[in-house]
C-alpha cells in the first residue's frame, strides 16, 4: 500500500473503508514490533506506536495521526526489510535441511 492509497482511504475516495486500515497495517507489518527499525528510519516519536504491530497491541487511528503519513515510507521500508529477511531465512533453512537429507 502506498502513501497515496493511504491518503485515498483517509480522504474517503477509496473503495477500501477506513475501518479496514488497521487490519491492512497489521498485515503489512506481519504482526511484529518494528519500533527499533522505525526509530532508525526517522519515524516521529508520536508515530512509533504504528510500528509496533504485535498481536496484543491495539492502536486507534484518529485525525491527529494524519501527521504520521510523513513517516509512512520509513515504516513501510521497515516492514519490507523484515519480510525479506524472514523470507530469506526460511529459504536458507529449507536449503540447509534439503542438503542434510541428501547427505544422509
Amino acid at each position: 500500500m502506498s502513501i497515496f492509497q493511504v491518503q485515498s482511504v483517509l480522504g474517503m475516495t477509496s473503495s477500501c473503508p477506513l475501518t479496514a486500515l488497521p487490519h491492512v497495517h497489521f498485515c503489512a507489518a506481519r504482526g511484529v514490533d518494528h519500533t527499533q527499525c522505525c526509530r532508525a528510519a526517522g519515524v516521529q516519536q508520536q508515530c512509533l506506536m504504528f510500528c509496533d504491530q504485535s498481536p496484543d497491541t491495539t492502536n486507534q487511528l484518529t485525525l491527529q495521526h494524519l501527521g504520521c503519513l510523513d513517516g509512512f515510507e520509513g515504516m513501510k521500508d521497515c516492514f519490507v526489510e523484515h519480510a525479506l529477511t524472514e523470507y530469506y531465512r526460511t529459504k536458507q533453512a529449507a536449503l540447509e535441511h534439503f542438503q542434510r537429507i541428501q547427505i544422509n
